[in-house]
């Protein structure tokens, strides 16, 4: 879900939501907390002052749909599963345990932790989660569809038992629960049919103090928790407009923390550094993607041989030394190969940097040195490492496949490029995707699953939407089916084999996959990342 490096998402009623925007928020505060109303720049010894140069569009759990938000939220709130640090393994938070599945995978029965008490003193219980679920699908934000799409009823059919019927089975459906924009919100904070993007109160490790307009965001522990307090008093968010201005402020030590977003470059001088400045380092191979999306419709990528040759001629170790200065590995899947399910399909299917196989793919296809192959690669105007992939991109491969390729580079303005994906126009196009929870069909659902096809030519779905327009029933029932199998062993069968389809007809081709870094100064320790580009801040403390 990301273009260059901005998320993208690929159905239409997310708007095709990038990072960006704008945003303002307050929260109320809880009497139990205990504020000192501190803020970035002014730290207290035992507060982490933390930039970031992403903007933040709305708090809101039932509208925001940006990394920077949800990765707040994940301070602010808790959700009903969660993954810990590292790991990608569900686990209950504010359920007691894992579901009760019945009547045939559509029914989910959770028990619910007592003891919890929401920011503003109010106590959590089932009426209160099932307000705030019910909250997220009628509201109608950016993220509503993950429960509107398959959520029949939620229900409190106890104090401390919700019930979720869905309408049809759905294997991922806990994962999607771990979504942080699905956290319990208080029912005296929030309503039905309004959005609050000032105000957050949830019931995690802390709660919202102070918000000025995207430039300081202050967080102060909930003194009241549940469970492990956080190690820190309070996190003070400042926002830089660069990664130069970012990476300035944590080598001259006015922040603690310094994550989102650093260029590669910028994060190899503070590698460097490591060791003789002593800087702290966590890093996590990233769930985002980056892929191209090829429109199955235009000549010449209308031939299959086209597009396994240029499937084959990729070069993604130069991709990764080149463009990320080895900060990210090659992926030869739509899923991550942190992902349970993953299977290198690509480097099965054509080994890597096959020149010699993208050749006779290509002669054989009826192209010669005096007739080219020749397609246009589209990508987001002004973001220099999309500028960058797209034009390794281009000098690899012309070179490899000497003169029976040639690949022109188009760009355009980034919310121009989202709104025209499904128009048509593009042949290539250099996207990301950063998923909206983790599990395998994240990474296949948003992408090739096709709801209406015409002469072959998915019209209405998510390859549509991609810009792909690629329609396979095989791939399409293999996608469906993996959705509903509850059984693990045959849900892993079906993924491997929709994985190797996808390899055989290319409608995508998977790049890279990238790592998150997040950099500390000398006296902090406790830095980890979740395998979503987030930052459990209640594990930082700062020494004296």
């Amino acid at each position: 879900m990301v273009l260059g490096d901005r998320p993208l998402s690929c159905s239409r009623r997310r708007f095709l939501a990038w990072c960006g925007g704008a945003g303002v928020v307050l929260a109320s505060c809880g009497p139990s907390s205990n504020s000192s109303g501190t803020v970035a720049g002014g730290n207290s010894n035992q507060r982490i002052a933390m930039g970031i140069t992403d903007r933040i569009r709305t708090l809101d759990p039932a509208d925001a749909f940006e990394p920077v938000s949800l990765n707040i939220l994940l301070n602010l709130g808790e959700t009903l599963y969660t993954y810990a640090p590292g790991q990608t393994e569900l686990e209950p938070l504010l359920a007691r345990k894992m579901p009760t599945v019945s009547d045939g995978g559509t029914t989910y029965r959770i028990p619910l932790r007592e003891g919890v008490w929401f920011h503003d003193g109010s106590a959590f219980n089932a009426e209160a989660m099932a307000f705030s679920l019910q909250r997220f699908v009628r509201n109608g934000g950016r993220p509503a569809f993950l429960l509107a799409d398959n959520v029949r009823s939620i229900t409190a059919t106890g104090e401390l038992e919700l019930t979720i019927r869905l309408s049809s089975p759905f294997s991922a459906f806990t994962a999607v629960l771990a979504f942080p924009g699905t956290c319990a919100v208080s029912p005296a904070a929030h309503a039905i049919g309004e959005f609050t993007p000032e105000a957050v109160v949830a019931t995690g490790r802390y709660r919202l103090q102070d918000y000025a307009e995207n430039s300081r965001l202050v967080l102060d522990r909930h003194e009241a928790y549940w469970g492990e307090p956080a190690l820190n008093e309070g996190i003070d968010i400042q926002f830089f407009n660069t990664g130069a201005t970012l990476l300035n402020a944590f080598k001259s030590g006015s922040i603690d923390l310094a994550f989102q977003t650093l260029e590669p470059n910028q994060i190899q001088t503070l590698l460097d550094e490591r060791e003789t400045r002593n800087w702290q380092v966590a890093s996590q191979t990233s769930s985002l993607i980056r892929y191209l999306v090829l429109n199955v419709t235009q000549p010449p990528l209308d031939r299959l041989e086209v597009r396994q040759a240029i499937a084959a001629a990729i070069n993604r170790t130069l991709l990764e030394e080149r463009v990320f200065l080895n900060q990210a590995s090659p992926l030869y899947s739509l899923i991550p190969n942190t992902v349970a399910g993953a299977q290198p399909a690509f480097l099965t299917a054509y080994e890597e940097h096959a020149i010699d196989t993208a050749k006779s793919l290509l002669l054989d296809a009826g192209f010669s040195p005096g007739n080219p192959a020749v397609t246009t690669l589209w990508h987001a105007a002004g973001n220099s490492r999309g500028e960058l992939i797209a034009s390794t991109l281009k000098a690899s491969l012309e070179a490899d496949l000497a003169g029976l390729f040639e690949l022109e580079l188009r760009s355009v303005e980034a919310a121009t490029l989202f709104s025209n994906l499904d128009k048509g126009i593009y042949p290539m196009v250099l996207l990301s995707w950063a998923p909206d929870f983790i599990d395998p069909d994240n990474y296949l659902h948003p992408f090739v699953s096709c709801d209406r096809a015409e002469d072959g030519i998915c019209t209405a779905g998510s390859t549509y939407l991609h810009g792909s327009y690629f329609y396979d029933r095989t791939i399409d029932n293999l996608v469906r089916q993996q959705r509903l199998e509850t059984d693990a062993r045959a849900r892993a069968d079906l993924l491997a084999e929709v994985q190797q389809q996808i390899a055989d007809r290319v409608p995508f081709i998977p790049l890279v996959q990238g790592v998150d870094y997040i950099f500390g100064a000398p006296q902090v320790s406790g830095l980890q990342l979740t395998g979503a580009q987030a930052v459990p801040l209640w594990l930082v403390a700062k020494g004296s």
